[in-house]
């Protein structure tokens, strides 16, 4: 970005930079899960004053999304990356995380029935689409339609997002899948392949990765490669409307997830 005559470029510096806004919200109560909520929402820098609408971001696994506060193994820090790009004056969005760190995770990001465990996957994505992204848009300035929301997650949190952009095509534009857990409920290829392989064709972006030293047994490489094989059977196009990049140093863990984050925003919010 050229640098306006008569004036310094803005230093992207880390202590530096402007930085946005982390709110905590909730216990939230949501009809048909079994726990309140809580969300961490991240408001980029001048959202109140800029005047302009911004697109919105929806992770799970939120607990795990900005410190390392509350992760098992060290959080993403998205904020500090948002800031950057706010700071090289590119897209940045709002972002909120769903905290899913309570007892009922597995169900509450399966669209599927496991190990005996009713699914509540539905009922999250009906509380988000019904309830949070309607009272984000009348709080926050966001731009309207599909495109402007993003979906996202990793693991269990990657296998619902990609989920809920096929079942919600008026609602998700973009998705987000790290080393999603595409073999749930049996280990092979899961119900999720049915699922998108009978859903119409439809725009939008989708992000998929996965790390070459994760768990051998759960075969998320292979998976996840099948899946963007799927994919652009299906019509999506490598490199325009989807991006698929196997990491050979990847586990499955938030280090690997935080170091590919950077990628995998510049290509959906591009």
């Amino acid at each position: 970005m050229a640098t306006p005559r008569g004036r310094h470029a803005p230093s992207c510096e880390e202590g530096s930079r402007e930085t946005g806004q982390l709110l905590r919200l909730g216990p939230l109560h949501a009809p048909g899960l079994p726990e309140a909520l809580r969300l961490t929402a991240y408001l980029p820098p001048g959202h109140d004053t800029s005047g302009r609408d911004h697109s919105l971001a929806i992770f799970f696994d939120g607990q795990n999304l900005f410190d390392d506060e509350g992760s098992y193994r060290g959080g993403w820090q998205l904020h500090r990356l948002l800031d950057y790009r706010a700071c090289r004056a590119e897209r940045v969005p709002v972002a909120v995380g769903i905290h899913t760190d309570g007892w009922s995770r597995a169900a509450l990001l399966s669209p599927w029935w496991r190990d005996g465990v009713a699914p509540l996957g539905d009922r999250m994505l009906d509380w988000i689409t019904g309830w949070l992204v309607p009272t984000l848009r009348s709080e926050v300035r966001i731009a309207p339609g599909a495109d402007a929301v993003l979906l996202g997650g990793s693991s269990l949190g990657g296998l619902l997002a990609l989920y809920g952009f096929f079942r919600h095509p008026a609602d998700f534009g973009r998705v987000l899948a790290l080393s999603p857990s595409l073999g749930v409920p049996g280990g092979h290829h899961g119900p999720i392949f049915g699922h998108v392989h009978g859903a119409p064709h439809r725009g939008g972006k989708i992000y998929l990765d996965a790390g070459e030293r994760e768990c051998e047994c759960t075969n998320i490489v292979r998976h996840t490669r099948d899946m963007a094989a799927l994919l652009a059977d299906k019509g999506f196009r490598h490199g325009t409307d989807l991006l698929w990049r196997p990491d050979p140093d990847g586990s499955h863990d938030e280090a690997s997830w935080k170091r590919r984050l950077p990628g995998a925003l510049e290509f959906l919010c591009h």
